[in-house]
């Protein structure tokens, strides 16, 4: 009688190969990648013209440069302006000096408090908004006069208005987290001492006066009589302070089209299909193949087609530069 040995591997069972691969992002430049840390930034399809109606201290990421009261000159040292200001320039920069994303125009809206006459007021809104702009176009090369549009916002009374009923939430119990919404502008900076200073029936009087005066200059005159001039000398204090500001700045981007990311996604697409000859043929091509993002595709085209090691040595390439789907075919490949 033989006795016959028979390695186990010999009956060792391969776990089939099933492909791990995804579309890409597309690529939206340093612009894009900027705009996920400072919400400032906006691409230029979502650009909105200044109108009074707009709540600006309630739009995400807006970012206002203070002026003391009844001045026109950018001071970096004012309040909190150092680091808005740094921020605008830095950003700014970084866009302009990208190849692959442009700053398309940066909205600025100049305002003034509701106190004062209308036609001081407007003075007031124009030139700080032209302040601000001279002072990014000193900071940053490159910005032509055509990228700006600098808009009169005159007496901020929408987002006094704003302001007002917000106060009158507080009183009513109710809480805003301006930190949660990402509005740096929102907050109204009230002590709980202040809120109490003044009633609810104010606030409604306030509101009034607001909403059935058209005429600013009696609307502030108005206000001014209101409970002997208590309730105006409370948001004079206040409220009004934080409105002496150039108002609101946002930078619209643009950025060059991502066509190596639509040649990989058509790839993917086809591989969908099993049609890797055909996805082989476009990431092969050699634009394709030099962006790394196309290498774990192009190396399960390679695998599937039988070129097994090939396709390995690929998605070994784009493992080590940290593509997770990669990863995880060299753990099967590996198996």
């Amino acid at each position: 009688m033989y006795n016959i040995f028979i390695h186990p591997a010999t009956f060792a069972h391969k776990v089939p190969f099933t492909p791990i691969y995804n579309k890409v992002e597309d690529r939206t430049g340093k612009a894009g990648e900027l705009e996920k840390l400072f919400p400032v930034l906006e691409h230029k399809s979502k650009y909105r013209p200044y109108d009074s109606s707009r709540i600006l201290r309630k739009e995400k990421g807006a970012l206002y440069v203070h002026f003391p009261l009844n001045k026109v000159d950018i001071e970096y040292d004012f309040r909190d302006n150092d680091w808005r200001l740094d921020r605008i320039v830095d950003i700014t920069r970084q866009i302009t000096a990208d190849t692959t994303s442009s700053v398309e125009k940066i909205q600025i809206i100049g305002m003034a408090s509701v106190e004062g006459s209308v036609d001081h007021n407007h003075w007031l809104a124009q030139n700080r908004g032209k302040a601000l702009k001279d002072y990014v176009k000193k900071n940053v090369a490159g910005l032509s006069d055509q990228m700006f549009e600098v808009a009169d916002g005159g007496e901020a009374w929408t987002e006094f208005r704003d302001q007002i009923n917000d106060v009158r939430l507080l009183k009513q119990g109710q809480k805003m987290n301006a930190k949660e919404l990402g509005v740096e502008a929102y907050d109204l900076n009230l002590t709980d001492d202040e809120v109490a200073q003044i009633s609810l029936d104010d606030l409604d009087a306030v509101l009034d006066i607001i909403d059935h005066e058209p005429n600013l200059d009696r609307r502030e005159q108005k206000l001014r009589r209101l409970n002997g001039g208590h309730t105006f000398a409370f948001l004079l204090r206040t409220l009004m302070a934080d409105q002496r500001n150039s108002g609101y700045l946002r930078v619209y981007w643009d950025y060059e089209p991502d066509e190596v990311g639509k040649l990989i996604n058509k790839a993917v697409d086809l591989m969908r299909q099993d049609r890797y000859d055909e996805a082989y043929n476009i990431l092969n091509e050699q634009r394709v193949r030099d962006d790394e993002r196309s290498w774990n595709a192009l190396g399960v085209c390679h695998y599937m087609l039988g070129r097994e090691q090939q396709g390995i040595n690929w998605m070994q390439r784009a493992a080590a530069n940290g593509n997770l789907d990669a990863r995880r075919n060299m753990e099967q490949v590996e198996e």
